[in-house]
C-alpha cells in the first residue's frame, strides 16, 4: 500500500509505502531528511485540506466578492473528523499547497545515518495493487452504464488502472471504473459519504462543461437511485428539492450544512456529496449508483474528463499511477466533434455505439432516409477504432484495424458503403453524397483500403 509524501523542503510528491511510517527518509531531489508519517496521520491532513485547497483557487479566480470581516471568519478552515485518532497527531505534520502531507524534518544530530532510507530504497518495496472486477448495472437510469457494464463484463483485460476502493487505510480514495466520451466513471467506498470535508472534495467546476468558477454555477447533491427510500429513480426529481444556486459566498462546508439530510435516501446516502453546473442550464442529473456486489462502493460517471482529473488530484494526490494514466487517456479522448454534437442526437447514439473504453469519436453522420430532427436514430459512427452502421433493426459494427476493402461508391445524391472481407460483402451503411469526403479522410489512416467508384 503506498503513500504520497511532499519533501518538506522543495514540495517533490514521493511514493511511500505505508509500512514505513515512523522511518528517516531522504528525498532524492534535494537530499533533505524527514519522518515518515502514518496512515492514519495522512487522513486528517489529506482531507482536511481539499477544503482550503479549493478556498484559495476560488479567491485567486475572483470567485468570492470582497468579503467583510464576518465572511472573513466563516471562512477560516475549522478541524476535519475531530472524532478520529489522527486528530491528535495532526499538529506533527504541515501541509503543502498541494493538500498533501509533509513530514516533519529530521533535526541533524551528526549521528549514526545507516537508518535513513532513500525514497527509491523504499519504492522499489512497493508490491503491486489488487484489482476488481466491474459490478452489475442494476439501479442505473441510464443506457450510458448499462453499457459500460456491458462492455467490462466482455472485456478479457481489465482498465489498467488501479481498482483497490480501500489501498491505504483509513485514507479516502477514488478508482477509475471505466473511461470514454460519455464521462469518467469513478468509485469509492460509500463510508466516506459519513465525513464532511469528503463530500466537498470535487472541484467547483461545472461537472459537465468543465468551466470553472467565473461562471454562475449551482450546487447539487448527488443522488445514488438505487438508496432511495421511496423507490424513485428519477434523480432529478430529488436533487430539485437540495438545489442551491446561490453558492459565490458560501464555502462548500457551508452548503452541505445548508442542505442537511436528504430524507429520500438512506443512510448513509442522505449525507449530500456536492457537484457543481453551469447555473440555469438543463442539464440532466449526474449519474450515481451504489454497486452492491463490492460491499457498498459508490459509482458515479462525471461527464467532463477534466473534472474527472481534478477530483483525483484532490483526492488521491498527483504520483498514483491513475491520476497520471487519466490525464493522458482524458487528452486522447477530448474530442470537439463530439462535445458539438447536439445533446438530444448524443442520447440518441450512447444506446448503439456502446463506445469501448478509451475509444476516441471522429464523426457522426446521419442516414440520408432519416430527417434531421431525426438524427441519432440511424446512420454512421466513425471512431479511432470502428466504423458502426446503424438502420432499424441493422447494427454492424466494423473494426478498422483489419484487412479489408471499403467500397465507396456514389449513387445519385447518395453514397453505398460495402465492407469486402475474405470475399465477402457487407453493407456498411449510406451516407450524403456531401458527405463523402469527411469519410475518406477520417479513414485515410486506417488498416482499411479504401475504394472510391464513379457516380
Amino acid at each position: 500500500m503506498q503513500m504520497t509524501i511532499d519533501c518538506p523542503k522543495c514540495g517533490t510528491p514521493l511514493l511511500v509505502p505505508e509500512s514505513a511510517a515512523g522511518r528517516k527518509a531522504r528525498c532524492t531531489s534535494c537530499d533533505t531528511r524527514f519522518i515518515i508519517p502514518s496512515a492514519e496521520e495522512m487522513l486528517e491532513m489529506t482531507v482536511t485540506h481539499m477544503v482550503l485547497d479549493e478556498l484559495d483557487a476560488r479567491r485567486h479566480e475572483n470567485v468570492y466578492d470582497q468579503p467583510d470581516e464576518d465572511d472573513k471568519a466563516k471562512a477560516k478552515p475549522e478541524p476535519s473528523l475531530k472524532d478520529e485518532p489522527a486528530a491528535s497527531k495532526a499538529e506533527s505534520f504541515a501541509a503543502s499547497a498541494s493538500g498533501t502531507i509533509v513530514g516533519v524534518p529530521v533535526q541533524d544530530t551528526g549521528g549514526d545515518q545507516s537508518g535513513v532510507l532513500s525514497i527509491d530504497e523504499i519504492h522499489q518495496n512497493v508490491s503491486d495493487e489488487v484489482r476488481l472486477d466491474g459490478g452489475d448495472s442494476d439501479g442505473f437510469d441510464s443506457a450510458i452504464l448499462k453499457a459500460m457494464d456491458e462492455r467490462a463484463e466482455d472485456a478479457s483485460d481489465d482498465t489498467g488502472y488501479p481498482q483497490e476502493v480501500n489501498p491505504a487505510e483509513p485514507r479516502p480514495y477514488l478508482v477509475v471504473r471505466d473511461i470514454s466520451v460519455n464521462g469518467v466513471l469513478i468509485a469509492f467506498d460509500a463510508r466516506w459519504l459519513r465525513h464532511e470535508v469528503f463530500r466537498c472534495s470535487m472541484p467547483i467546476r461545472c461537472a459537465y462543461s468543465g468551466h470553472g468558477p467565473d461562471k454562475t454555477l449551482a450546487a447539487r447533491p448527488m443522488v445514488f437511485t438505487n438508496r432511495t427510500t421511496t423507490g424513485e429513480t428519477q434523480a432529478r426529481s430529488l436533487e430539485l428539492k437540495y438545489e442551491t444556486e446561490d453558492i459565490k459566498k458560501h464555502t462548500p462546508r457551508e452548503l452541505v450544512r445548508k442542505i442537511g439530510r436528504m430524507n429520500d435516501l438512506i443512510p448513509p446516502f442522505d449525507n449530500p456529496m456536492l457537484y457543481y453546473v453551469v447555473a440555469g442550464r438543463p442539464f440532466d442529473a449526474m449519474h450515481c449508483r451504489v454497486n452492491d456486489r463490492q460491499g457498498d462502493v459508490c459509482e458515479v460517471l462525471v461527464p467532463s474528463g477534466q473534472v474527472a482529473v481534478q477530483w483525483i488530484e484532490r483526492v488521491n494526490g498527483r504520483c498514483g499511477p491513475e491520476y497520471a494514466k487519466l490525464k493522458a487517456d482524458v487528452a486522447h479522448l477530448s474530442s470537439d466533434a463530439w462535445t458539438q454534437l447536439p445533446p438530444k442526437v448524443r442520447e440518441r447514439l450512447e444506446p448503439w455505439t456502446k463506445f469501448q473504453s478509451g475509444e476516441k469519436f471522429l464523426l457522426y453522420l446521419n442516414d440520408p432516409d432519416f430527417s434531421s430532427s431525426d438524427a441519432g436514430l440511424a446512420g454512421i459512427v466513425i471512431t479511432d477504432k470502428r466504423l458502426i452502421y446503424h438502420k432499424y433493426r441493422r447494427l454492424r459494427s466494423i473494426s478498422l484495424n483489419q484487412d479489408a476493402v471499403l467500397h465507396i461508391r456514389p449513387d445519385g445524391r447518395v453514397v453505398r458503403l460495402t465492407l469486402e472481407s475474405a470475399g465477402r460483402m457487407a453493407r456498411a451503411g449510406k451516407i450524403q453524397r456531401a458527405d463523402m469526403n469527411q469519410v475518406i479522410d477520417v479513414l485515410t489512416n486506417s488498416r482499411l483500403r479504401l475504394m472510391v467508384g464513379q457516380g
